[in-house]
């Protein structure tokens, strides 16, 4: 099972340093803990299955919007990374961390911060390599080493992408008709 410390270990490994076992060990270690947890959510804002809340029923608070405009406030969940859709399609506004829309039920699909222990083993190895990536110039000082894993990271990311996504169908035929037949 991954974890922070786990993959900021293994990516020092993977750039020939020793391995680590406390993310607040040296002021280095902090450094690239600091620059994990930016990647980290960086990484997660894709669509990834194992981290997707579809259809949250948003929680309607019971204030007044302040803005003529908007009937009601939603609150957008405190482990929101991206959100991808809001349902029923309707016209809304994000302000921070609410939602104004003139529906009575508002639901969202969206990406949800996961803790490490929850990634599939090929997302977090490629976050090793990302680490890695990050940090080998701050690590080892070695600009080819860094443009190297730079490389390879990239292509674990597309890879990881893809496989993620071969257990679902393309919701674009589904959202968005090639064609529309009208009858007269």
């Amino acid at each position: 099972m991954a974890s922070k410390t786990s993959i900021i270990s293994h990516a020092f490994s993977l750039l020939g340093k020793e391995p680590v076992n406390d993310v607040n060990s040296t002021p280095l270690v902090q450094a690239v803990s600091s620059l994990y947890d930016t990647m980290y959510s960086s990484t997660l804002s894709h669509p990834w299955t194992f981290a997707m809340q579809i259809g949250y029923q948003l929680s309607r608070l019971n204030v007044t919007t302040g803005v003529d405009e908007w009937q009601y406030v939603y609150q957008i969940p405190s482990d929101l990374i991206a959100a991808w859709n809001v349902r029923p399609n309707v016209r809304f506004n994000r302000f921070e961390d609410k939602i104004y829309a003139n529906v009575n039920k508002l639901y969202l699909d969206y990406t949800k911060s996961v803790s490490e222990d929850k990634l599939p083993p090929f997302v977090a190895e490629t976050l090793e390599y990302l680490t890695a990536a990050k940090c080998a110039m701050l690590i080892t000082g070695d600009k080819d080493l860094a443009k190297s894993f730079q490389q390879v990271s990239t292509n674990m990311l597309a890879a990881a992408m893809s496989r993620d996504a071969q257990g679902q169908s393309s919701s674009y035929f589904y959202s968005q008709p090639l064609f529309v037949v009208h009858k007269t």
